[in-house]
This record gives structure tokens, sequence and C-alpha cells, in this order.
């Protein structure tokens, strides 16, 4: 066995040497050459799983220590297998284009490694697809074979690296897919009813008008949607419904959702103020007077609780008529406090239609 072995790795080692892949090896088997592909998996892993992606990453993370600490750290020292570049024997013939580096050399950690995360991968959507599972194979395959190509592994040592790490990929991947599907983040089953929901940032509009809504409907996918209004004259079978106003009022705005599980629906009462009148906007004008009623009442409103101030009807200014309304709007100036008068006029405010 150890013949062919050494017979295995001379023809890497040597027949297969080249200028070309002399100069791409030693980066090749380099992890950190890998970085941006590490850093595009994990972005990749997070954007897919969003909310149980910790739970993937977490997983890959235990398989790639389980891997690495079970080769180097208990396999290597048991075997005791000096790297070829080492060997006495035949350290002189051996083509070293890295630094030997003094670990052992059975198994291999690099191959265990990038099998482990290989098969881990091919286990779960979507690195499941067929050529998926073929590229991730190459990759580490010519991962560990370059490390015999420079020099510092048998090719037994790889060979058993790779199975080593496929077999703790795998299992781990298996255990973690099986979770995934369990709570429908992979392969979702739905079988629920869902839920109905929507959203509307307008409340007042006029007739002839027409306002869309944002449908926010959970729990399952929804097939179907009616949209209907106190104040419409039709309904809307689209996911965001648009309704037009044909009457004023308050509008009352439903939503019913379904699937073929079952249907759900949502009532909003009083949810739009339609006004009469055309399409034109714009301001409306207010004409507030202080000779008759109490005040402060509901719309005028001043509330200073420390200071207790607040509006009052007074009778010694007025703009038109006796009365007008004050408050004491400097309660701290240390001369004592300045009235403030609000005479009868007209303010703008509102909408037209």
């Amino acid at each position: 066995m150890e013949t062919f072995d050494y017979g295995i790795f001379f023809f890497i080692n040597h027949s297969l040497q080249n200028s070309f892949l002399n100069s791409i090896a030693p980066y090749w088997r380099n992890m950190f050459f890998w970085l941006p592909v590490y850093i595009f998996l994990v972005t990749f892993i997070i954007q897919t799983y969003k909310s149980k992606s910790w739970l993937v990453l977490f997983s890959l993370l235990i398989t790639i220590a389980f891997s690495d600490t079970l080769s180097s750290k208990i396999l290597k020292p048991y075997f005791k297998r000096e790297r070829p570049c080492n060997q006495i024997s035949i350290q002189k013939k051996v083509h070293l284009l890295v630094p030997a580096g003094s670990g052992y050399s059975f198994p291999s950690s690099h191959a265990a490694n990038h099998f482990a995360l290989s098969f881990f991968l091919v286990g779960i959507e979507p690195f499941n697809k067929k050529w998926i599972k073929i590229l991730l194979i190459f990759w580490a395959t010519t991962i560990a074979l370059a490390q015999v190509y420079v020099g510092l592994h048998y090719p037994f040592d790889i060979f058993c690296g790779a199975i080593l790490g496929a077999i703790i990929g795998w299992s781990i991947s298996n255990l973690i897919s099986n979770n995934l599907v369990a709570t429908g983040v992979v392969n979702p089953i739905y079988n629920c009813i869902p839920k109905a929901e929507y959203f509307s940032n307008i409340k007042v509009s006029c007739i002839g008008n027409s306002l869309a809504f944002v449908d926010q409907s959970y729990n399952a996918p929804v097939a179907n949607w009616v949209w209907s209004c106190s104040l419409a004259a039709g309904t809307s079978t689209i996911q965001n419904g648009i309704l037009s106003f044909s009457n004023s009022g308050l509008a009352d705005i439903k939503l019913k959702v379904g699937n073929v599980f079952g249907n759900d629906s949502v009532n909003k009462l009083q949810v739009i103020t339609v006004l009469a009148g055309g399409t034109n906007t714009g301001n409306i004008t207010l004409n507030q007077g202080f000779e008759t009623g109490f005040f402060p009442d509901n719309k005028w409103i001043a509330s200073v609780p420390q200071y207790g101030s607040s509006f009052q009807q007074i009778s010694s200014a007025a703009a038109s008529g006796s009365n007008s309304i004050w408050v004491n709007n400097y309660y701290d100036n240390p001369n004592g406090p300045i009235s403030f008068y609000s005479r009868s006029e007209s303010v703008q405010k509102g909408q037209r239609c």
C-alpha cells in the first residue's frame, strides 16, 4: 500500500509538474486565497435563510471545527505519519513549493475541512442542485490534490481526509436540513388559512378619487383578494386594492383573502373620510369667532400644567365684536406674564374638494 501511495505521490509531484501549476498551486491550496468565496457564502446564507441563518452558520462552524479538531488534534498525533517533504528517505526528491511545516501528514486537514464544508452545503438547499454539487466537490478535490502537488501530503492522506470530512459534513447537514424542513424554512407546506390585514396612510379623500391600499396579509400565501368599501361603486381583486369613491361620508374598508384552505377577512370602520365635491385639492377657509360659546373647548387647547396656563375668553380686547381668547404664553418671564391675544380671524387649513 505504501509503495502504491509513493507511486501516485511522485506522479503528481513530479510527472505533472509544469510552470502553470507551479504558479497557481501554492495559492489554490491556501485558505486565505478563498476568503472572498467564504464571505460570499456567509452573505448568501444570511440572505437565503434570514431568521434561521444563525442556525445554518453555527452548524457550518461546528462542522469545520469538528473536522479540523478530529483530523489535526487527534488523528495526526495518533498516527504520526511524517510529511513527504520531512521524510528523510525521500525528502530530497520532493518538489516542495511551500514551507514544509512541522505537523504530521495523516490525515490531511485541508482535505477534511474542505470536504466537510462542501458536503455540508450540498445537503441543504439551494446548494443541493446537481451542478452545484459537482462544482463544490470538484473544488474540494482540487484543493486536496494541490496539497500533494506542492509536496505536503501523500495521496492516501488526502483520500482519508476527504472521506472523514465528507462523513462529518454530510451528517451534520442532514441534521440541520431536517430542522429547516420541519420549521418550514425549506420546502414549506402551506396548509394554513391566510390572515387578512392591510394598511393605508391616506385618511381623507374626495368623491371620484381612487385610493390604493397595501396588503399585509400573513400566515400563508394568498391566492385571491377582494377589496370592498361602503362608499365605493365596485370591488377590487388585485393584491394592493384600488377603490374609487362614489359617495361621501366615513368609509368602511373591507379586505377578504383566501386560498385553497379557507378565507379570512378584516373590516375596518371609518378608515377614510370621503368629502363631497370635485377632485381639486387646496386650502379651505376656517372662520373662528369668540363671541359665543365657552372657551377653552376641545378645539382650542393649551396645557402648561405646572403653571395652570390655558386659553381664556376675555373682553378686554377684540378685532371685531367684544371678545378674544388669551393665554399666559410667557409664564417664566422675570418681569411678569405677557399677554398674548388672538383675535377673530380666518385661518387656512385642510383639503378642499
